[in-house]
C-alpha cells in the first residue's frame, strides 16, 4: 500500500502536484492512501478523474526512458489478447460527529450538525500534539483554519443515497472524545478485506503495532525561521466555555415551536430580529460563554480566573460543564441566551478543579453569563449582551427588552482558550 499526504510536499501546497504524488504512488502500488482532507467535492471529482483511467500495474525495477512496454496478453487456443488492468475505485473516509444520547433535544445527526463538538475535539487534538504537524501548529491561526474546514465540508452525496460519482464507497468514521484509533483502524481495513479480494486482513496484533507506531511518529521539522512564522506561543484572547450546540439549529427550532406562554407580540419580533441577523450573516459563528478577557488581567479576582482556567484547558481531559439555556432575550440590537444551572458534568475528570473553578462565581457573575447569538450591524458590538442579560436577569430590564423562556434545553462544554 502506497501513502502520499499533501502536507509532505515541499514548497507551496497545490492541488497539482498532490495529484502528481497520487499518480506516481500507482506506479508501485495497487492501493493508495490519498492522504489529504478531502472535504470538497472538487477535491474529490479531481482525484476520481485522475486516477480513473491509469494502468497500475507494480513496477518491476527501473525501466529505459526509452523503453516501450506492452500490457501483459493471455493466449488460448484461438487467440491472443492483452490483459485489461481493473479500474481504479475509490473508497472515502467521512469523519463525522453524533449527538451524545440525552444532550441538546434540538440537534440532528444530520450531515453538517454538531460543528461545535467537531471544532472542540479536533482542536483538543491540535492542542495535544502541539507542533507536532508539518504544517498546521497550535497557535493564533489553528483556529481559523479549523472553523473553515469545518464550515465549508461538504457532504458525501453517495452517503445519502445521491448516485453522484465522485467517490465509489464511503466509509463513515464517528469522531469520539476518547481515543478509539486502533477501532477505526481495524474499520478501514476490514472494509478493504471486503473490497479487495485476495487482501489479507493483518492480524490485531500487527493493526495495534501499526497504531502504536502512528502515535510515535514525529513530523518532519520545518526551518527554524518558518517554525517561528507560523507558530505563536498560547496566549488566547479570552477563555469561554463553549457549548456543543448548533447555535443557528436550536434558536431556528424554537422559534418554530412556540410555548402557549409565550407573547405572540414578543414572538414576532424575535423571528423578524433573528431572521435579519441569518440573512445579514450576523449570527455567531463561534457560540461562547465568557469567563475572563485578558484585558482584565489587572483585576486579581480576573488573574486568579485566568489562571484556573489556563490550568484546566491545558489539561489532556478537561472536564466537561452542564447548563441549561433559560431564555431567548433580545432588545433590538442584541440577541442572547441565558445561561442557568451551570455545574461540573457527573464523572468528569479534573472534577475538584472544574468545582473551585465555579465556587469563584458569585451570583452577580453568574446573572452575567450568557451566549451572544448576534448583532444588529456591526456599531453594535457583542459584548454589550451582558449588560442586557443582567438587567433582565436581575428584573431591571425596561420593555424594550424581550424574552422568550425556553424549557429543558441543556448542554454541555469545556473551558478553552480562544484567539478569534
Amino acid at each position: 500500500m502506497g501513502h502520499t499526504q499533501s502536507d509532505d510536499i515541499p514548497g507551496k501546497p497545490s492541488a497539482s502536484k498532490f495529484l502528481q504524488t497520487v499518480e506516481d504512488c500507482f506506479k508501485s502500488y495497487d492501493i493508495v492512501f490519498a492522504d489529504r482532507n478531502n472535504h470538497l467535492t472538487k477535491h474529490r471529482v479531481e482525484i476520481k478523474e485522475r486516477v480513473q483511467n491509469l494502468d497500475k500495474p507494480k513496477s518491476q525495477g527501473k525501466k529505459s526512458k526509452n523503453r516501450q512496454t506492452s500490457p501483459p496478453k493471455i493466449t488460448t487456443a484461438d487467440e491472443e489478447f492483452p490483459i485489461q488492468p481493473a479500474p481504479i475505485k475509490i473508497l472515502a473516509i467521512k469523519w463525522e460527529v453524533k449527538s451524545p444520547s440525552g444532550i441538546d433535544s434540538y440537534q440532528e445527526e444530520e450531515a453538517g450538525e454538531r460543528a461545535e463538538e467537531m471544532f472542540r475535539i479536533c482542536n483538543d487534538r491540535i492542542r495535544q500534539r502541539g507542533t507536532n504537524h508539518q504544517n498546521l501548529h497550535y497557535g493564533s491561526e489553528h483556529e481559523r483554519v479549523l472553523r473553515t474546514f469545518i464550515r465549508e465540508a461538504q457532504p458525501i452525496d453517495r452517503l445519502d443515497g445521491g448516485d453522484d460519482d465522485e467517490v465509489d464507497d464511503a466509509l463513515t468514521i464517528e469522531v469520539k472524545d476518547e481515543d478509539t484509533l486502533e477501532e477505526d483502524v481495524k474499520k478501514v481495513v476490514n472494509r478493504l478485506v471486503e473490497l479487495i479480494k485476495g487482501l489479507k486482513r493483518p492480524s490485531d496484533e500487527a493493526i495495534k503495532a501499526a497504531v502504536e507506531a502512528a502515535k510515535n511518529y514525529q513530523a518532519p521539522k520545518k526551518a527554524e525561521e518558518e517554525m517561528i512564522k507560523s507558530f505563536r506561543e498560547f496566549s488566547p484572547r479570552y477563555f469561554s466555555i463553549d457549548p456543543d450546540i448548533n447555535l443557528c439549529d436550536l434558536i431556528k427550532k424554537a422559534l418554530a415551536s412556540p410555548q402557549e406562554e409565550w407573547d405572540q407580540d414578543d414572538l414576532e419580533e424575535m423571528r423578524t430580529f433573528f431572521k435579519n441577523l441569518r440573512e445579514e450573516d450576523r449570527v455567531t459563528s463561534n457560540p461562547h460563554i465568557t469567563i475572563v478577557h485578558k484585558s482584565e488581567l489587572g483585576d486579581e479576582w480576573c488573574k486568579a480566573i485566568w489562571d484556573m482556567c489556563m490550568k484546566l484547558y491545558k489539561d489532556i481531559n478537561p472536564p466537561f460543564f452542564t447548563f441549561r439555556l433559560g431564555a431567548l432575550v433580545e432588545d433590538g440590537d442584541i440577541m442572547a441566551l441565558t445561561v442557568d444551572d451551570l455545574d461540573v458534568a457527573e464523572g468528569a475528570e479534573n472534577i475538584e478543579e472544574a468545582k473551585a473553578l465555579l465556587a469563584e462565581f458569585s451570583k452577580t457573575f453568574r446573572k452575567k453569563l450568557h451566549i451572544t447569538v448576534g448583532t444588529r450591524d456591526e456599531s453594535v458590538k457583542p459584548f454589550l449582551a451582558q449588560a442586557m442579560v443582567y438587567s433582565w436577569n436581575s428584573g431591571k430590564s425596561g420593555s424594550e427588552v424581550k424574552a422568550l423562556k425556553l424549557k429543558d434545553v441543556v448542554a454541555v462544554g469545556r473551558v478553552r482558550g480562544s484567539y478569534v
